[in-house]
Order: structure tokens, then C-alpha cells, then sequence
């Protein structure tokens, strides 16, 4: 393109030649084309680019000539003039670098254009350049969008972490609707649950929170019903959909970070988990996943906790032993090994021997303060203190024999 703007600068008169290279099958003769004309109508302005059109209108070429005019609002209305047929034509094959350079007002309407065209991609590519100015509605639509059709042909949407964080935290502020706000964090998930994300998810764990119903659909997600088969419940979706569907339910419960009922500063009011807890289970019986419904909701109160501090809350113990199953024991157990883990003592010069014996006296010195009166969680803890004494014993014994 860069030989075209040269040319078109030094005057060279290559017009009606250059017109007769657009979609040449040499790709440099085309991009020559497109770099002449486009410098030209940049030289010459609007007139001379309705002259040409006007000489050419009849070309099959002439859409191509129209992209390779400096976009502007001026253009576009031109486009529009010349029939819907030209001005889809238009949508479906301008190029988008030269976006940058639309002022904010164009570029709303540029975004638009591309979506009602099915070209995602290239609008979030583009409203990336100046997001201040695109409206609410306009990035809702992009999104929404990419979930359905996540690239097209030779363009890749920028999908990045950091530009998902700065889409996402424009639309919070702009577009504060729940359900909505829901549906993208689920469709987005696996960006915005990156650890370094700066706005993390937000609605959807409000949801898990506020709806046990939608905990139990996540469930129901995520395993088959316990007495039969769930076919009915996929009718119409492919394997793969289904597997990333299972994959994204189970990370979400996962990451949810904060129990219903429970307060910035990780107190938990009993009543109000006691209350989800009997929703929630209530709800996966309706499911067929009663033990499913269990296990996981044990999980998430062996592996949220607050470090030394809070973790296990009298709430969590309460409910532990309210239900004392045995699927909500094993969830739990689970949930303890593999999260974060109780904050320890360690010196840089330690063992790892003396590391996993830390960790032991650590869940067996919280298993003693709640002795007496939660006696399930007691019970589970004092496992869990076994396991890492086991754990120190094999260490021990691998480091002696490298001795």
C-alpha cells in the first residue's frame, strides 16, 4: 500500500488504472490500488470520490473502491444513498484499521454498522479505540455478539484479559442491569476469573448468592441425575458445548469466594446460610442431585475461609453438623485439601518435612477449638491433620534416603 500512497502523493494520475487492479488475484497489485485510491480521496476529497463513483457505479469493483476511502459519517450516508445492497457490501469488507482515527462520534456508528453486519470481532476491535464514547447499548450488542459468533474471516476479536476488565468495568458503570450483567460474567467467565483481573466477577456470584436455585442449576450442569440419565436435558447440544458448559459450572462454584450470608469482613450470619442451605438442597432433590448438591456445598465451606482468623465460622459448624451427610463430609474434607490452604509458620531454611508437620498441628490446633461443641468438623479437621502427618512421615523418609 505504502508504493499507492507515494504514487498518489507525486501526483501520478492512476486512477482509472488503479481502479483496474482492485481485487487483482496479486495481492501486491491489489494493495497498491487500495493504497493509491485511498490517498488520493484523502488529497481530493468527497467530490472527487462521488466522481469516481459516479463513473464506476455500474463496476463490481466499486464497493471495494468505497473501502478504500477514509472512513467519516459523510462517506457512509453517501454509501446509504447508493442502495442497501452497495452500503451491506460496504460493511461486510471495509477494512477496520483505519478506525483509530474516526472521531467519537463515528466511531458509535461505525460499531453499530459492524454488528447489524454480524462482523463482532472487528466492532470490539474497534470500539477498543475510543470506549468512552460508545454507548451502553452498542457494547452490550458486541458482547452478546461474540458469544454467538467469536471471529470471523481474517479477524480475530482482542479478547484479551485486560481489554475484557476495561469493557466490562465501562458497561458496570454504564449498564448496572443484573440479569444481564449474569448472562455476560457466565459467557466471559474464564477471562474475568484471571487472578490478576481487577474487576473481578461481580453479579455472578451475587446470583449464587441470592438464588439457590441457580447453585442448583449449576449443579445440574455439572453431574448426570442419580436415577437416570440426562438426555433429556441436552436435547440439542453437541458434546463439546456440553463439556465446556460442565467445565464453566464447576469453576464458578469454585472461585465463588464469599458464602450467602456472609459479610466483606468473612462474618457469616447463621440464619441466612442455614436458610440457602435448605433452598439450595431442596432444590438439587428436584434435579436429582441430592448427593451432588451436598458435596459441593461442603466443598465451599472447607475451601472458603479466612486464614487463621475466622475459618471454620460457628455458622459453617452449625450447618455441618445440622446435616451431618456424609456427602457434604467428603465435599468438605475435599474442599479443605484442595484450597488455599490455613496460613503456617515457615522458615525459608525449614523442611518440607517440617512444613507438612506444621500444616498437621495447624487443622489439629483448629480442630481443639471446636471441640466440644462441633463435633462433626472436629472429626473432619483431625483428618485432615492425619493426612499431613502422613504426608511429613513420607518426606522425612524421601529426604533421608537422598541423604
Amino acid at each position: 500500500m505504502l508504493l499507492g500512497y507515494h504514487a498518489a502523493i507525486h501526483e501520478v494520475n492512476f486512477a482509472d488504472e488503479a481502479m483496474g487492479l482492485l481485487g487483482n488475484q496479486e495481492a501486491c497489485k491489489d494493495q497498491f490500488a487500495l493504497g493509491y485510491l485511498h490517498k488520493c480521496a484523502a488529497l481530493n476529497g468527497f467530490t472527487w470520490i462521488v466522481n469516481m463513483s459516479t463513473k464506476y457505479i455500474a463496476d463490481p469493483r466499486i464497493t471495494r473502491f468505497l473501502c478504500a476511502a477514509p472512513p467519516n459519517a459523510i462517506l457512509w450516508d453517501y454509501i446509504e444513498s447508493l442502495g442497501q445492497e452497495v452500503d451491506d457490501e460496504y460493511w461486510n469488507q471495509v477494512l477496520t484499521i483505519m478506525n483509530q482515527f474516526l472521531s467519537p462520534e463515528d466511531l458509535e456508528r461505525c460499531v453499530s454498522k459492524l454488528n447489524n453486519n454480524g462482523r463482532f470481532a472487528s466492532a470490539f476491535n474497534t470500539m477498543l479505540y475510543k470506549l468512552d464514547y460508545v454507548s451502553a447499548s452498542t457494547i452490550l450488542n458486541t458482547l452478546q455478539g461474540l458469544i454467538r459468533h467469536p471471529s470471523e474471516v481474517g479477524t480475530e476479536a482482542d479478547v484479551s484479559v485486560y481489554n475484557v476488565k476495561v469493557v466490562f468495568s465501562k458497561l458496570d458503570a454504564l449498564y448496572p442491569d443484573p440479569a444481564t450483567m449474569v448472562r455476560l460474567e457466565w459467557a466471559y467467565f474464564q477471562l474475568l476469573n484471571e487472578e490478576d483481573h481487577e474487576r473481578p466477577v461481580t453479579y455472578l456470584f451475587q446470583a449464587l448468592r441470592d438464588d439457590p436455585g441457580f447453585f442448583s442449576q449449576l449443579i445440574t450442569w455439572i453431574g448426570r441425575p442419580e436415577g437416570g440419565d440426562s438426555e433429556l436435558e441436552i436435547v440439542g447440544m453437541e458434546p463439546p458445548a456440553i463439556q465446556q458448559r460442565a467445565r464453566n459450572a464447576d469453576q464458578v462454584i469454585q472461585a465463588w469466594n464469599l458464602l450467602p450470608g456472609q459479610s466483606e469482613s468473612r462474618e457469616i450470619d447463621h440464619e441466612k446460610l442455614a436458610e440457602w442451605c435448605t433452598m439450595a438442597i431442596a432444590a438439587c432433590q428436584e434435579k436429582d442431585r441430592t448427593r451432588l448438591g451436598y458435596n459441593r456445598i461442603g466443598q465451599l465451606f472447607g475451601q472458603l475461609r479466612d486464614g487463621d482468623e475466622h475459618w471454620p465460622q460457628a455458622a459453617i459448624c452449625s450447618v455441618m453438623e445440622f446435616y451431618n451427610h456424609d456427602e457434604m463430609k467428603r465435599g468438605f474434607y475435599s474442599g479443605v485439601i484442595n484450597g488455599h490452604g490455613v496460613k503456617v509458620n515457615f522458615r525459608s531454611g525449614d523442611s518440607g518435612a517440617a512444613l507438612e508437620k506444621a500444616k498437621a498441628e495447624k487443622y489439629r490446633s483448629l480442630a481443639a477449638g471446636i471441640a466440644i461443641e462441633h463435633t462433626v468438623v472436629n472429626s473432619l479437621l483431625l483428618q485432615v491433620a492425619q493426612m499431613y502427618d502422613g504426608y511429613s512421615r513420607q518426606v522425612a523418609e524421601q529426604d533421608a534416603q537422598r541423604e
